[in-house]
């Protein structure tokens, strides 16, 4: 079995359209099992003004991405606060260690920032994902996409000092 290695690395701007084709992707092709057609749309629109305004939000944003191949393969972003933004693996490569991968990243720069504790809105798609990395739930809310409510949970972890997270 042939080994593949990850290159990840902070996106630069040019490479922030990837960002955003894989983030449709991957809400439309992995989060159906827990968000309706309408949630889908409002939550990841395809829309030309849609991907400007993210493509905007991305440009503030510290972002990780992995490249496998010359492909990106997954992506992170930490805010203005250090907090996780975005996290997202494409559908074709999930359950390889890429989003764990993109975690320890932005955990690593919120760590470096002098945060200490780390919040997530994690989809209800991805609360296991954070759980199962020492994530814990704070709270169950509800947001507002485009006039859609969606469900989501509001999750923190206490970085340790001196390691990786």
């Amino acid at each position: 079995m042939e080994h593949v290695v990850w290159e990840a690395r902070l996106l630069v701007e040019e490479e922030l359209d990837d960002a955003i084709v894989l983030f449709y992707e991957t809400v439309h092709a992995v989060a159906g099992r827990d968000y309706a057609r309408e949630q889908l749309d409002a939550w990841a629109p395809r829309d030309a003004r849609a991907q400007r305004e993210l493509r905007g939000k991305l440009r503030e944003e510290r972002v990780v991405g992995v490249w496998e191949r010359g492909m990106l393969v997954g992506f992170g972003s930490l805010d203005g606060n250090s907090d996780i933004d975005m996290l997202y693996t494409h559908a074709c490569a999930q359950g390889r260690g890429i989003a764990t991968c993109i975690l320890q990243e932005l955990e690593a720069l919120a760590a470096a920032d002098g945060k200490e504790t780390v919040c997530v809105d994690a989809s209800l798609t991805s609360a296991p994902f954070f759980e199962r990395r020492g994530y814990r739930t704070v709270r169950v809310q509800r947001v507002e996409r485009r006039g859609v409510m969606l469900d989501n949970v509001h999750m923190a972890k206490r970085l340790t000092v001196g390691t990786m997270a």
